[in-house]
């Protein structure tokens, strides 16, 4: 869904599926109040989870502060996210004010 034709609402799916994507990892091998898997694997007991990945172009236009805390877990649950720009490093120069121009400093020349 490209944003120059969706605008908002694009990155608003982008963002809704991102999440339901990291809530489905998640839920991997989370043993529920009857002692079964939530989620069991889609190829069997024997086999197990597959891994799985994410991999997001342009991240920064979707990026949420759940990141950081899902790629801390995501590696246990056998899952990957891969952001090609650095999103933290494009989050501090959004945040940062931005620079004034230095003016030069009047200097007093004694003769």
């Amino acid at each position: 869904m490209p944003k120059q034709i969706f605008f908002d609402a694009a990155i608003f799916c982008q963002v809704a599926l991102k999440a339901q994507w990291q809530d489905a990892v998640l839920r991997r091998e989370t043993i529920g109040p009857d002692g079964k898997l939530l989620m069991p694997p889609g190829f069997g007991e024997d086999i197990g989870y597959c891994p799985t990945f994410l991999m997001a172009d342009e991240a920064q236009l979707s990026a949420t502060p759940r990141d950081a805390e899902f790629k801390a877990v995501c590696r246990s649950k056998r899952a990957s996210m891969w952001e090609p720009d650095p999103v933290p490093q494009l989050h501090q120069e959004h945040l940062r004010p931005p620079r004034r121009p230095r003016t030069p400093q009047p200097t007093s020349r004694t003769r």
